[in-house]
């Protein structure tokens, strides 16, 4: 029953998205990965290929931002870092910095702005 649903997955990923089949190939016993962005959540048959094959194969699919940072079980992780079977990988996209409005205010005079 799992096979047929990794083999299942496998056809979908290759069939839909840009590039298809010949963007990269999915070894056909491919370890299932955890990949998250946002709202999205999927297990995919992903093992074994390096994280920025994912990041472009799925952008679409999973809405990933260009400058989104990859975490691998919640470590930074480059482009470059081969996935293996049974991880979590999480882009993430950094939104602002704490503190921001503290820093850069106006000082306060007065009780007013």
């Amino acid at each position: 029953m799992q096979e047929r649903n990794r083999q299942q997955e496998r056809a979908r990923i290759t069939d839909d998205g840009p590039g298809g089949d010949d963007f990269f190939d999915i070894p056909e016993n491919a370890g299932m990965v955890s990949v998250s962005h946002g709202p999205y959540v999927e297990q995919l048959p992903v093992a074994s290929l390096r994280v920025a094959q994912v990041r472009a194969h799925f952008a679409d699919r999973l809405d990933i931002h260009p400058e989104a940072v990859a975490l691998l079980d919640g470590d930074p992780v480059d482009d470059t870092t081969t996935l293996r079977a049974g991880q979590m990988l999480t882009f993430i996209r950094p939104a602002g910095e704490k503190g921001w409005m503290i820093q850069t205010a106006p000082p306060v005079i007065g009780g007013a702005w």
